[in-house]
């Protein structure tokens, strides 16, 4: 008895239970178990890697803020934190494809993936737990992007809106020109960052009394200073047109006092952009614009953005479907230095696509629906292709 007690304790530590091996030999979940958590660490750390890119970008954004205007530096981190989830969304599939090539290359390089095959153990089985887990992190994106992201949204555009009123910063940039609604556009010509003094004002204003001008009059001023919510203008000519577009007046102004900020504020700030709004909101607008009657690139835009709701967060299962089967083929040619090149690649491809196709679809170019889901059906049709190859 005591020897086959001896006997046995021998075979479990030549089979080395708890180990790679072991995992292979005791079959049930722990080959899915082991490939879980072999992901794990390079999925968290490429989110935190993308995360804090993102976040340094807006940091810049905000750093004229932080630096010249003296926004409060809790302000400024609570505005980070609050778009923290919608970064969370858009790396996600970078993590999970990084983290799939990763993974599949250091057990190629461990000859890990070499002891599968000699065992026995098909394609199959490693293929399918990684496509498990891209559906578990798409699920979490899709919960994320449709649940927590509008709320976070619509607070970060109140604390910026109360920012810009606060800090004496308004939402443009010298040299371009902004339309404050449908009446109304505005461009200036240069600004001091320092003192604010605006040079070359430039006002279109379609409103009237009567109702909206067929041509907007126009007010041209040399300077113009921000005091509280009040711009006043120096060196003002206001310029009138008739029916048939000729100058009908023209006025010279020394001095003109506009109250422009809160219009500036409230209407950049006011409607729910669709970040801001869940799928069925979003939905529900786009439909409102076509009883509308709205321009088609306002329904296109409108469309495009619902259905980018669902393409980016199920992302990530395309990506790792696309990413396993290549991983496989990297991981015999060049081992885990080529599954990161490779990963490079395919993370720049991917939102070189996802660019491509959110431009057309906003300006009508393609359907909405195929332009929101064009990198994906490209991803995973060569996915596919690449399945069928190895599980065949």
């Amino acid at each position: 008895m005591p020897t086959q007690l001896t006997k046995g304790k021998r075979r479990k530590a030549a089979a080395g239970e708890g180990s790679f091996w072991g995992s292979l030999r005791l079959g049930g979940f722990f080959l899915e178990f082991y490939l879980f958590k072999e992901m794990i660490r390079p999925f968290f750390l490429g989110v935190a890697g993308g995360a804090v890119m993102m976040l340094g970008n807006q940091l810049f954004i905000y750093a004229d803020l932080l630096v010249k205007k003296g926004a409060p530096p809790l302000t400024i981190l609570h505005i980070l934190l609050l778009n923290l989830p919608a970064i969370l969304v858009v790396t996600f599939p970078i993590a999970a494809l990084f983290a799939t090539l990763l993974t599949l290359g250091r057990m190629g390089a461990d000859s890990e993936m070499t002891a599968l095959r000699a065992a026995g153990i098909p394609y199959r089985k490693v293929l399918i737990p990684l496509l498990g887990i891209g559906l578990l992190i798409s699920g979490l994106a899709l919960f994320t992007h449709e649940v927590i992201v509008p709320q976070t949204n619509q607070k970060v555009k109140t604390l910026n809106t109360n920012l810009i009123l606060a800090q004496d910063a308004l939402p443009f940039n010298p040299g371009e020109v902004v339309r404050v609604d449908s009446d109304l556009w505005f461009h200036v010509g240069s600004m001091d960052p320092k003192t604010g003094l605006m040079q070359d004002l430039l006002i279109l204003d379609r409103k009237a009394e009567t109702g909206h001008l067929r041509y907007p009059q126009v007010i041209s001023a040399q300077r113009a200073q921000r005091v509280g919510q009040v711009w006043h203008l120096q060196g003002v000519v206001i310029r009138r047109y008739d029916e048939q577009g000729r100058t009908y007046y023209e006025g010279h102004v020394a001095e003109m006092e506009l109250n422009i900020v809160n219009q500036l504020v409230g209407p950049v700030y006011a409607e729910r952009v669709p970040q801001e709004q869940r799928a069925a909101e979003l939905w529900e607008q786009c439909q409102r614009y076509r009883k509308e009657q709205r321009p088609a690139a306002d329904v296109a835009r409108c469309l495009t953005e619902y259905h980018l709701k669902f393409a980016i967060p199920l992302a990530s299962f395309f990506a790792i479907l696309v990413a396993a089967p290549l991983g496989l083929q990297t991981v015999r040619q060049t081992g885990r230095y080529g599954s990161v090149a490779l990963a490079i690649v395919l993370v720049f491809v991917y939102y070189v696509l996802m660019s491509l196709g959110r431009a057309m679809g906003r300006v009508g170019y393609v359907d909405p629906w195929l332009a929101a889901w064009l990198p994906n059906m490209i991803f995973g049709g060569v996915g596919l292709g690449l399945l069928w190859r190895f599980l065949r």
